[in-house]
């Protein structure tokens, strides 16, 4: 039974940090609001998708242990660290240049494929230092060592589950018409706002290293 209330009160806990860290805006939400405002509701979907499957790359190295070896070694959370501040960059640059070819009629999208907007979903998360952080917390501080593998595959799915949803609501409610015709005439403002935010992400990661 003690068994069973730790395995409980684990599983509770996963799922509502899991909660706080995706409703609180980060690099995949911005990419979410993104690819829904100037695609498509599919195009948001799709990338939500791409998060979820990415949230099984963290999910992976963390139940073979790499979890660990990452949170005591710098140079290789850096190495993450640094690729999602140069990838972060790329978008929050895509995201100020973007061309005003997004105006006109307010169902008009740029024309992309599934791929590519999960690919972008995929890529942001799996390189996104604040995913990274999320995960090695999880699996060293809140995740007990002697969890059985199951449960810590159940908590996984849970997080990708829980990213999945909730990214899929955002994308959808986005490219719901009256949403849509409040965002329409701003919209590229809107994307410069989200590519200056990314920026200033990376930017964050950064200047918090070079202070320390």
């Amino acid at each position: 039974m003690d068994g069973l209330n730790l395995y409980a009160n684990e599983f509770l806990t996963v799922f509502i940090l899991t909660l706080i860290v995706i409703v609180i805006p980060g690099p995949d939400f911005l990419i979410v609001v993104k690819n829904s405002l100037t695609r498509s509701r599919i195009s948001g979907i799709n990338t939500a998708l791409g998060i979820a499957t990415a949230v099984w790359v963290h999910i992976i190295y963390s139940l073979m242990g790499l979890a660990l070896i990452i949170s005591r070694n710098p140079n290789i959370y850096n190495i993450i660290k640094y690729l999602g501040v140069c990838y972060l960059i790329y978008l929050g640059i895509q995201c100020l240049f973007i061309k005003k070819n997004i105006e006109g009629d307010a169902d008009t999208h740029v024309a992309v494929s599934h791929f590519d907007s999960f690919k972008m979903g995929f890529v942001n998360n799996a390189l996104n230092p604040k995913a990274t952080i999320f995960f090695l917390s999880l699996f060293t501080q809140v995740v007990n060592f002697s969890t059985p593998i199951s449960l810590k595959i159940l908590y996984g799915l849970t997080v990708s589950l829980t990213c999945l949803i909730w990214f899929s609501l955002v994308a959808y409610l986005l490219n719901h018409r009256v949403v849509k015709d409040c965002f329409f005439y701003a919209r590229n403002l809107i994307i410069k706002f989200l590519g200056f935010v990314l920026l200033l992400y990376a930017l964050k990661t950064v200047f918090e290293d070079i202070v320390k």
